[in-house]
């Protein structure tokens, strides 16, 4: 099948520094898998902040809760 798609995780902290990548964000893909991913500094991580904000206004994009994630 080709459904497949790609889905970006993004990590971003205090708006200065962000961490973009293709990787799942768990301890076993970052430490087992051969990924990659920029780390920036500067004004991208703003951007992108400001990016998903404008996402969540337009509920293009659903804020999910730690408690859902953890299935609680």
């Amino acid at each position: 099948s080709n459904d497949g798609t790609v889905h970006a995780k993004a990590a971003i902290a205090d708006r200065n520094k962000a961490f973009l990548t293709s990787a799942n964000l768990t301890g076993h893909a970052l430490n087992k898998n051969i990924e990659a991913g920029p780390l920036d500094w500067g004004v991208i991580p703003n951007q992108v902040f400001s990016h998903m904000i404008a996402l969540i206004d337009t509920e293009d994009l659903n804020l999910v809760s730690g408690d859902a994630i953890r299935g609680k």
